[in-house]
């Protein structure tokens, strides 16, 4: 970790998301992603530490979303050349092949449909975190879909009843909808490893992490 920034958290509700967004500008411009934000909670009687769990939570961005979206702005002829390049991106095995993959489509695309690929390149970080998580999660998180089809019946539900009920009521609906719905749901792929994830072990292009021994780095020092 090439920089670590160190703040408290105390009362600092109406600042924490500012001084967040700030401090990473900065840090990414001076080291790209190799930075750490260390919030310490000094016992804060606000919400800060809440907050500060929110900031922190990745965000992944849905690959057919941005798919579609990047579609939008090329023209016909061209958009099945353009899909398949994508596919090759966010099918990568790593993040490295990722980048390499998006090059090509940049170059290709750049001159004649800017938008395009200034769409492609605004949340480019986000759309690659899936690589920071176990290879058997990525299929579930580098698309929104499949936790909109886990509330759509809810969703459906609670749209044709709008106005007609209660709040009470409708919690209830909604809580007992989400029981039944639950019955069709697939169960995670790779779920004996969140336990891992919670305990913040790191993963690189779908892989846990090896954490470098001491020995490891005394025969890398020698070999120097």
């Amino acid at each position: 970790m090439r920089l670590s920034i160190v703040a408290t958290l105390y009362q600092s509700v109406a600042y924490i998301a500012e001084f967040h967004q700030r401090a990473s500008s900065v840090a990414q411009q001076l080291v790209g992603d190799d930075y750490e934000i260390i919030f310490v909670n000094d016992d804060s009687p606000d919400n800060s530490l809440d907050i500060a769990v929110q900031l922190i939570a990745r965000d992944q961005r849905c690959w057919v979303h941005k798919t579609a979206n990047v579609l939008n702005y090329l023209p016909r002829s061209v958009q099945a050349k353009a899909k398949s390049m994508l596919h090759e991106i966010w099918m990568a095995e790593g993040r490295a092949d990722a980048q390499s993959a998006f090059d090509p489509f940049v170059a290709t695309f750049r001159a004649k449909y800017p938008k395009a690929t200034e769409w492609l390149a605004k949340d480019w970080a986000s759309l690659l975190a899936f690589y920071d998580f176990p290879a058997e999660h990525w299929i579930h998180i580098r698309t929104s879909n499949p936790s909109e089809f886990a509330f759509a019946t809810i969703r459906h539900r609670t749209d044709r009843t709008k106005g007609c009920v209660s709040r009470s009521t409708l919690l209830g609906l909604v809580y007992r909808l989400g029981m039944s719905a639950q019955t069709r749901w697939r169960r995670l792929r790779g779920f004996e490893r969140l336990g891992e994830l919670i305990a913040g072990v790191k993963f690189v292009d779908g892989v846990r992490a090896q954490p470098r021994t001491r020995q490891n780095q005394s025969v890398q020092q020698v070999a120097a």
